[in-house]
């Protein structure tokens, strides 16, 4: 007796081989003996810890006893460690035999059943939902259910499995394993009877074998293990009130109501990153193959959806099988019509198990999952279901909800579903008819009509919007691709307009007529133009305005000419340019348009302009002016105000020019054009950089800046940069001026815009003057000068002479300085610039003779 351990060290034991804590024994004593029998958790604790002297009452010792189910000598040493009389002599008065009635039959001590299936799946990527399982079952004291739902070969089974190995101690009960979807709810009750040796053959009835078995689970600690649930009849049978058992169920279903005060986890495949499915690979392959291989088995993980059955098999396959290479299967599962046929092993086969799945469907949800194969795997609206599979909306709502507790679709955002990878190569295997099809295609055809000036929800089916155009019919598909193409062009997606219109031009050639075409070549046109090729642009406007003629269709032709002289102003052949426009006015004169005629004569006001005929722009524009004004659209009055504006101010004259901006200004507010509002907002901060109001002028500026920045203009950020360059170079903040001279230089050599980048360069130059910076300014300046003249931008030109002037003076080099000014002074009188009294009065104060100036 001096060896045995003292009372509190031999309960500690039992409590930790137990594995509840000290509420839920007290709670588990209530439950066997009554609510008047009850040993309150807090004396278990004391007991426990050794701070209370001798028990009392070795009855309560007893209850703990038989619900930590110790044998006959643990009792006796139990009670003996607590200074009590072992069982043998506390029985031996009558009215005490009832405390022992658990020891009474217990002579032969069965082993605990464990029928777990065995671990021969590594565990991999599940690390936080078993221990969010764990926490739940020892947290809880009774009614202990949790639910393990999601996508067939998900890992619900191989989770489960792994539970019931590593919580094993947690129930001395025994693990019992019931697998649903190979038996009848009866047989279960005879599986779990069969393993604690209880006959049922004494109750004929279902219904009371089901009462002694919920009897037993409710007496119990064990772990109940239901695999693969597909009704709630077959959980009825086996799911206890209450008690000490613990079950876990493993089911696709996600809409048995038996189950909805459980502890409800859903599995997802493993995370797209393929940490974890590379991490299976490793355990399978080892990490070494994994490291060599990395690349094609994260491309595998990918293509099955990173669905834990597809990757264990996959990874078997190529450790068993002679033959295989990661980068050898890929291309197999890429390139073979039935890729599912490969992801078999044994009597594992992810095909099987999905047409199992299938199969377990209601028959008129079967045709609704097929034809989703459609969709591919990118998400889809109930709406765009609906019409595919030819139902009615509330019909289609409830059928996919229907496949979503079958966990056969996932739930992508609200409204929309998206088929996992592998069951879409499911469905897509079993599809069969045209109908699905030509509803697909009929439906995202309506859908661009009716949404194409709504480029979000244009983007919401992006995928879908491409497969209907890849089947749609000619006449349709010419439609499609001309209402797409300004959802592709806000996008930069402007290699996937010029591919779909290249298709569409072919077929326009077999449609009578030539509106087809032409539309078409317009496209073209501007496509090309904004994927920077202008010399393909201009080949395409030629060849639309040939056909144009040949149609004898004056209003294409004088669009055409105003397209075709765009470009050639954009590249500085003003000359050529200046042409196309006046070959368009008559056109327009004769069509008695006035869009094309205000167009037309503001933009030959421009050239004029830029080239210094300042009399000639100023006729052109007041011609211009009230037919802009007369036009139901503001766009092109706006454009004249602002080029108008830019004139009259470049002459000195800032109150007209403020009061054109501030009038442009207030159509493009009124429009909501962010463009228009960016460009005017520019020209009036340069107005109040002119008058001094540099403050002003910076805020305006950057509340310019901020429109573009937000609305992704690209040209107009990189003006706001450069006035916010200029504005802080008048300001003697050169640091400042440069920063942000270098961020609009870096835009406008993307942008292959001679007139922006010597207009920025030239700017930039000053700027480097004032920092005396002469290597910096002089390299500037010459790149102005070079793009200037080769575009023919006199003015800039002029600028560019005009600071290599500057530097020759303060370098001391006075005859280069005399040559270079009074050269850039002859180009401004010439265009009547009214710089040109600026670098007169420099000229005259050049010193001849070196100095300081």
């Amino acid at each position: 007796m001096s060896q045995q351990p003292p009372f509190s060290e031999l309960l500690d034991r039992f409590c930790r081989r137990d594995g509840r804590h000290v509420r839920q024994l007290s709670q588990a004593i209530t439950n066997r003996f009554g609510a008047d029998q009850c040993v309150p958790h807090n004396s278990i604790s004391r007991w426990r810890r050794g701070v209370t002297g001798k028990v009392q009452s070795w009855k309560n010792l007893v209850k703990l006893a038989a619900i930590l189910r110790l044998n006959h000598t643990e009792l006796d040493d139990f009670l003996g460690a607590s200074g009590h009389p072992t069982r043998a002599e506390l029985i031996k008065t009558a009215d005490n035999k009832k405390w022992f009635v658990d020891w009474e039959t217990a002579v032969t001590i069965h082993k605990a059943p464990f029928q777990a299936p065995p671990l021969n799946i590594p565990f991999v990527g599940r690390e936080d939902q078993f221990s969010q399982i764990g926490r739940f079952l020892r947290s809880q004291v009774t009614f202990r259910v949790c639910v393990l739902m999601g996508l067939p070969g998900v890992g619900k089974t191989a989770l489960a499995i792994f539970l019931a190995h590593q919580l094993k101690p947690m129930f001395p009960g025994g693990v019992i394993w019931l697998q649903l979807d190979e038996a009848v709810p009866t047989a279960a009750l005879q599986t779990i009877a069969a393993a604690y040796q209880i006959d049922l053959s004494p109750y004929p009835e279902v219904s009371s074998q089901i009462a002694r078995i919920r009897q037993l689970l409710a007496e119990k600690r064990m772990l109940l293990i239901a695999d693969n649930a597909t009704s709630e009849a077959q959980l009825n049978a086996i799911l206890p009130p209450t008690g000490t058992a613990a079950v876990v169920v493993t089911t696709q279903r996600q809409d048995l109501a038996i189950l909805d005060s459980g502890y409800r986890l859903t599995l997802p495949p493993f995370r797209a990153d393929g940490k974890d499915s590379l991490a299976l690979f490793g355990a399978i392959l080892g990490k070494t193959a994994v490291r060599q291989q990395a690349e094609p088995l994260r491309q595998i993980a990918h293509f099955v959806g990173h669905l834990p059955l597809a990757l264990a098999i996959v990874g078997q396959r190529l450790q068993h099988e002679p033959g295989w290479s990661a980068e050898h299967f890929l291309h197999r599962l890429q390139t073979e019509s039935a890729p599912l046929s490969l992801l078999k092993r044994g009597e594992k086969s992810v095909e099987a198990m999905l047409a199992q799945s299938v199969q377990q469907l209601a028959k008129d949800d079967r045709p609704l999952l097929t034809s989703l194969a459609l969709f591919g795997t990118d998400h889809f609206s109930v709406r765009a279901a609906a019409a595919v599979a030819g139902l009615v909306l509330a019909a289609a709502e409830d059928g996919l909800r229907r496949l979503h507790a079958g966990s056969l679709i996932l739930v992508a955002s609200a409204d929309r579903y998206v088929l996992q990878p592998l069951i879409h190569l499911y469905c897509k295997a079993i599809l069969s008819g045209s109908k699905q099809v030509k509803r697909f295609v009929d439906y995202f055809l309506d859908y661009i009509v009716t949404h194409q000036a709504d480029f979000t929800l244009l983007a919401a089916e992006d995928t879908h919007l491409l497969s209907a155009l890849d089947q749609a019919e000619d006449a349709d598909f010419v439609e499609a691709v001309v209402l797409l193409c300004p959802y592709w062009h806000s996008n930069s997606q402007n290699d996937l307009a010029a591919h779909y219109l290249l298709k569409a031009a072919a077929v326009a050639k077999k449609v009578p007529g030539t509106e087809a075409q032409l539309t078409i070549l317009h496209n073209l046109g501007y496509t090309a133009m904004k994927q920077g090729n202008i010399s393909e642009a201009a080949e395409y406007y030629q060849e639309a305005l040939s056909l144009a003629h040949e149609a004898n269709d004056p209003r294409q032709e004088c669009e055409l000419l105003l397209k075709l002289g765009a470009l050639a102003h954009r590249r500085g052949q003003f000359e050529e340019a200046l042409l196309f426009y006046q070959d368009g006015l008559p056109l327009a004169e004769a069509a008695r348009n006035s869009q094309q005629r205000a167009s037309l004569l503001a933009n030959i006001g421009l050239l004029s302009a830029i080239q210094g005929a300042h009399e000639t722009a100023v006729s052109h524009y007041e011609q211009a002016l009230p037919l802009a004004r007369d036009l139901p659209e503001p766009f092109v009055l706006i454009s004249i105000l602002q080029n108008y504006g830019d004139l009259v101010e470049s002459m000195g004259n800032y109150a007209q020019a403020r009061d054109l901006y501030q009038e442009g200004l207030k159509l493009a507010e009124t429009s909501g054009d962010p463009d228009l509002r960016s460009q005017i907002l520019g020209n009036l901060g340069l107005i109040a950089a002119h008058l001094g109001n540099y403050s002003q002028a910076l805020a305006t500026f950057r509340s310019g800046l901020a429109l573009a920045e937000k609305n992704g203009l690209k040209i107009q950020i990189c003006r706001q940069q450069s006035n916010l360059g200029y504005v802080t170079m008048l300001q003697d903040r050169q640091k400042d001026a440069t920063y942000h001279y270098k961020e609009a230089l870096i835009i406008a050599r993307s942008l292959d815009f001679p007139e922006e980048l010597s207009v920025i360069l030239n700017q930039m130059g000053n700027n480097y003057l004032k920092e005396r910076l002469f290597d910096e300014a002089v390299a500037v300046f010459e790149e102005a000068r070079t793009i200037a003249q080769e575009a023919n931008i006199l003015r800039e030109v002029a600028f560019s002479q005009y600071g290599l002037a500057k530097i020759a003076a303060r370098r001391g080099n006075v005859a280069q300085a005399h040559q270079l000014g009074g050269a850039s002074r002859a180009i401004l009188v010439d265009i009547k610039h009214q710089k040109s009294n600026e670098v007169w009065w420099w000229l005259r104060e050049l010193p001849g003779t070196l100095d300081n100036s």
